[in-house]
C-alpha cells in the first residue's frame, strides 16, 4: 500500500496533540467498565445496603474505610465507573444520583453500548423501587434482550443476568451512558485485558479457546506472573502441546486463573520454573483440583529455558513437527523474546535464554543433542554480542541475527520473520515494551490464531513510529488489531492513535 504525505501528516499532528494531553483527562474505557463488573460477578459480591467491597470484591464491612463501594446496585455501578470524590475516595450514588445531568445524558434503544446503564431511578418512579444495571451486550440480533451486570438483592449477590428490553421498559427502565466513558474503537481494534496481569492473562486465552466452547485442552502451561524468563519459553511449550499459557503469583493460585482451568479441563498442567517462582503451595492447589501436575524447573533461567525446550521439542515431534531451528535472547531483559513468542508458540521452535559474551554451559551440547542446526539471535550486540555468534557457528551452526535499532525496531523485524516463515499480519497484536505481564499470554494466544499473528512492541503511552508505519502499510491486511494489556499500560491516547491510523483512507 502507498502511504500518501496526507495520511503521514495527519498522523504526525495526531501523535504531537495526543502527547500533549494530560493521562488525567481521559475518561474510563468501555473495557475497563466491563472488567471492573466482571470480578464482583466473578466473585458474586452478596448484596448489601449498608456494608462495602473494594474494587477487588473483597467486603470490608459496614465503612467504605475511604476505599470501598457499597455493594447495592448503584454502588455496583459507582464502582464499575469508578466514579470518585475530588479527594480520591469513592463515591457512592443512589439510583437517583445516577440520573443526574451532569453525570449521564439519556440515549436512544439502539445506542446501547457496553458499559452503558440501564436505569430505573428510585425518585421517577411510583413505587419508589430504583435499580440500576450495567448493560454488557445484546443478546439477539433483534435487540429484544440484553446481557446485563449487576448488584440482585435476595440473596443472588453480583450476577450475570439476561432482561427483557420490552419488559425493563414497562418496568420504568431507561438507558444512559455515563458522560466520561471513553470510546472502545471497536470498528477497528480490541482490546484484550483485565484488572491485572491474571486476568488479562485469562482473557488472552479466551481468545484461543473460546468461552462458548466446550473443552478438554491436552495441557495448560502455568508460569510466574511476577517475573518473564520462565513464561517466555514456555511459549512454544504451549504451541507443542496446543494448549493455552497461564499465569500464577508465587504463593498462590489466584482466582482468575483457577476459574479457567475449571473451564478449560486439561488433561495435565506443566508448571514451568522451580519454587522460587512457582511455590509448592500453587503445586498442591492445581492438585487438589484433580489435575496431573508435571514441573519443568533448573537451577536457574537459563536451566529451565533448556529443559523447557527438550520438553517442547520432544513433544513437537511426538506430533510429527520437524523442528531444527531454535531464537537465541538475552536472559536479562525481556523484549525482544516476548516479540517472538508468537512465532515460537506457531512453528514450536524453543526460545533460549542466554549471557551476552557466552553461551550457558550446556547450551552448545543440547543444541546438537536435540538436533538443532540453526539458531536465530534476537538483539543487536549490545544484547547478545558476536563471541556468542562465534561459539556457534564453530559448532557447526548456522546462525542468522534479527536486530534493529531498539526493542520496538527489533519486535518490527521479529513481525517481519514471522511473515516469512507464514505468520499473517490480520489479527495483528501490539503491546506495550516497557512492561512484560499483558502479552505473556497475550503471545502465545497470537500464535495460536489462525495461520499464526505477530506480535508488536510500542511504547505505552506513545504510540511509536516504526509501529505506526507497519500499521499504515498493512492495516488493509490487519482487520481487528488486538491490544493486549489496560489503560494503564497502553493509553487510551495510544489507542486512539492507533484507531486514526486503521481508518485512514489511502
Amino acid at each position: 500500500m502507498r502511504v500518501t504525505r496526507s495520511i503521514l501528516s495527519a498522523l504526525s499532528a495526531a501523535l504531537i496533540i495526543v502527547a500533549l494531553v494530560p493521562a488525567a483527562a481521559l475518561a474510563i474505557p468501555r473495557d475497563e467498565v466491563l472488567a471492573r463488573g466482571r470480578v464482583w460477578v466473578q466473585r458474586n459480591v452478596p448484596y448489601s445496603q449498608t456494608r462495602y467491597a473494594t474494587v477487588a470484591g473483597d467486603v470490608i464491612g459496614a465503612t467504605s474505610n475511604g476505599i470501598g463501594y457499597r455493594t447495592d446496585c448503584s454502588g455496583f455501578v459507582s464502582m464499575c465507573w469508578n466514579l470518585r470524590r475530588t479527594d480520591g475516595t469513592p463515591l457512592n450514588l443512589d439510583t437517583a444520583g445516577l440520573d443526574a445531568d451532569y453525570l449521564v445524558e439519556s440515549i436512544p434503544k439502539d445506542s446501547l453500548e457496553p458499559g452503558d446503564m440501564m436505569l430505573r431511578a428510585k425518585d421517577k418512579v411510583p413505587s419508589g423501587s430504583g435499580h440500576a444495571v450495567i448493560f454488557v451486550a445484546w443478546a439477539d440480533p433483534l435487540h429484544k434482550t440484553y446481557v446485563t451486570y449487576e448488584e440482585s438483592g435476595s440473596g443472588v449477590g453480583t450476577v450475570q443476568s439476561l432482561r427483557t428490553y420490552d419488559k425493563s421498559v414497562t418496568d420504568g427502565f431507561r438507558p444512559y451512558r455515563y458522560r466520561r466513558i471513553d470510546p472502545d474503537f471497536a470498528d477497528v481494534q480490541e482490546r484484550i485485558s483485565g484488572l491485572d496481569r491474571y486476568e488479562t492473562a485469562v482473557a488472552a486465552v479466551e481468545r484461543s479457546f473460546p468461552t462458548s466452547t466446550t473443552l478438554s485442552v491436552p495441557a495448560v502451561v502455568i508460569a510466574s506472573g511476577e517475573t518473564w524468563p520462565d513464561a517466555l519459553g514456555g511459549a512454544a511449550l504451549a504451541g507443542a502441546y496446543e494448549g493455552p499459557l497461564l499465569l500464577t503469583a508465587r504463593a498462590t493460585l489466584p482466582a482468575p486463573t483457577r476459574t479457567a482451568l475449571k473451564r478449560l479441563k486439561p488433561q495435565q498442567v506443566l508448571i514451568v520454573g522451580g519454587t522460587a517462582t512457582v511455590s509448592e503451595e500453587v503445586e498442591s492447589q492445581l492438585t487438589s483440583m484433580g489435575v496431573t501436575v508435571k514441573r519443568i524447573a533448573g537451577a536457574n533461567r537459563y536451566e529451565v529455558s533448556r529443559a523447557v525446550a527438550r520438553m517442547a521439542l520432544a513433544q513437537a515431534r511426538v506430533r510429527k513437527r520437524d523442528v531444527d531451528t531454535a531464537y537465541l535472547a538475552t536472559g536479562l531483559n525481556f523484549p525482544d523474546a516476548l516479540a517472538v513468542s508468537p512465532i515460537s508458540t506457531k512453528t514450536r521452535r524453543p526460545i533460549l535464554l542466554t549471557g551476552k559474551d557466552s553461551l550457558p554451559p550446556g547450551t552448545l551440547s543440547m543444541l546438537g543433542e536435540l538436533h538443532i542446526t540453526k539458531v536465530v539471535i534476537l538483539g543487536g550486540t549490545g544484547s547478545v554480542s558476536e563471541n556468542v555468534v562465534s561459539q556457534l557457528t564453530k559448532a557447526g551452526i548456522a546462525v542468522s541475527r534479527i536486530g534493529g535499532s531498539n526493542r520496538y525496531d527489533t519486535a518490527i523485524m521479529i513481525a517481519h520473520h514471522g511473515a516469512a516463515v507464514g505468520m499473517q499480519w490480520t489479527s495483528l497484536g501490539v503491546a506495550s515494551g516497557d512492561a512484560f505481564a499483558d502479552a505473556l499470554s497475550g503471545g502465545v494466544a497470537q500464535g495460536q490464531t489462525g495461520s499464526g499473528a505477530m506480535l508488536l512492541l510500542t511504547r505505552g503511552t506513545l504510540l511509536d513510529p516504526g509501529v505506526a508505519h507497519e500499521l499504515l502499510e498493512h492495516k488493509d491486511d490487519i482487520g481487528l488489531l488486538r491490544v493486549f494489556g489496560g489503560s494503564g499500560t497502553v493509553l487510551q491516547s495510544t489507542r486512539a492513535v492507533i484507531a486514526e491510523i486503521l481508518r485512514a483512507t489511502s
